[in-house]
């Protein structure tokens, strides 16, 4: 019964209408994502898990974790599969109905396969190089490296992103309708979750102003991790970024050389910016957005005058900020894409370049003239 139940939730409601947005909808909506769908697959199982004990007994404890009980995500085959029997059952213990569980349960499964493959479709040839001659993105090797991505992040670090975004994506729907009271059943689902899947209380506050598109591209980068002192966990490092991303935040890692500079650049990204690279040497840079495949970066330690570069499938050229004179390189055929982004993005750029100097770098801050 729960299963068909199941099914028919998720063939009705497609009209327009927030109540009705699918989980893919509302968590690309949550990132700033363009696209919709990277063909992850939904089935409903007919198995019944349970929480079992170190030594393989079924555990009493008053912990219900979702991806044990509720769903699941595999990331080498795509697939979602959900457990109806189970959310039927444990349901009235979250004081909710069936379909209630069922939606918030969906958005934790799709966030995890976002946290997979979700990209803004523009940022993926220039993140991980993987496109042909005719400007297509080779799907199969992106998917491979974002598998490596996903399986590199620790399992703490995954609920702590699955959570959040699901919150997020909660926090856009209106308390009306079908989706009244979900916020209540999250609280109260998170409340018998393992401590792990709970998403600190304020990050809750500013969830809305969470660049998560930032987070993310962060979290799968391996090497954006050196950046954390030493014993920092890659969830105490997600959970900065989360609230770094917002403008307001205290930095929650140690103090260091890395993590003030990280703190600084990350200060300096304005509400528009879509992505951050940070590298801790001398070549440390912020890329500040992705257009059309071309990364716009500005670099810490620097040569005069103040300026950006763009680069693109190994071409590159340098700009400079004050009129977007090119002061080096080619990339002749974009110029007009580049000079449109410098006019719309000007303040943005020295605002980085004043925020990102090193007390050693020779090259002071920007000055008209």
């Amino acid at each position: 019964m729960a299963e068909a139940v199941a099914k028919r939730l998720m063939s009705s409601g497609r009209s327009t209408g927030t109540e009705s947005l699918e989980p893919t909808t509302l968590l690309w909506q949550v990132c700033g994502f363009s696209t919709s769908s990277f063909g992850t697959q939904e089935y409903f199982s007919p198995k019944q898990p349970s929480v079992t004990s170190s030594g393989g007994q079924s555990s009493q404890s008053d912990e219900l974790p979702i991806d044990i009980l509720f769903g699941s995500y595999q990331p080498t085959t795509r697939r979602i599969e959900m457990f109806p029997k189970n959310i039927d059952r444990y349901a009235p213990a979250f004081n909710a109905d069936f379909s209630q569980l069922l939606k918030i349960v969906r958005l934790h499964e799709y966030a995890h396969a976002l946290v997979h493959l979700g990209t803004e479709v523009e940022s993926v040839p220039p993140d991980l190089g993987l496109v042909d001659a005719n400007g297509n993105t080779d799907w199969p090797a992106f998917e491979v490296a974002r598998t490596r991505q996903f399986e590199a992040i620790d399992t703490d670090t995954h609920e702590f992103l699955a959570q959040a975004l699901t919150y997020a994506a909660l926090t856009k729907l209106p308390n009306t309708g079908s989706s009244y009271g979900l916020l209540d059943v999250f609280d109260r689902l998170e409340a018998r979750q393992p401590a792990h899947y709970v998403v600190p209380a304020d990050i809750k506050t500013v969830i809305s102003r969470v660049n998560w598109s930032l987070v993310l591209n962060i979290v799968r980068d391996a090497n954006e991790m050196a950046l954390a002192p030493p014993g920092s966990s890659q969830r105490q490092i997600a959970e900065a970024l989360a609230r770094a991303s917002t403008g307001e935040f205290s930095f929650a890692l140690q103090s260091s050389a890395a993590t003030d500079a990280l703190k600084v650049a990350l200060q300096a990204v304005p509400a528009s910016v879509t992505s951050a690279t940070l590298v801790a040497d001398d070549s440390m840079h912020l890329l500040l957005d992705t257009i059309k495949g071309l990364r716009v970066e500005v670099y810490a330690r620097e040569h005069p005058p103040p300026h950006f570069r763009v680069s693109f499938d190994n071409q590159a050229a340098c700009f400079q900020i004050s009129d977007c004179k090119r002061i080096n390189g080619k990339l002749d055929r974009y110029r007009t894409v580049i000079e449109r982004w410098h006019a719309e993005h000007k303040h943005d750029l020295i605002s980085t370049w004043d925020n990102l100097r090193p007390s050693s770098c020779t090259v002071g801050p920007y000055r008209e003239g």
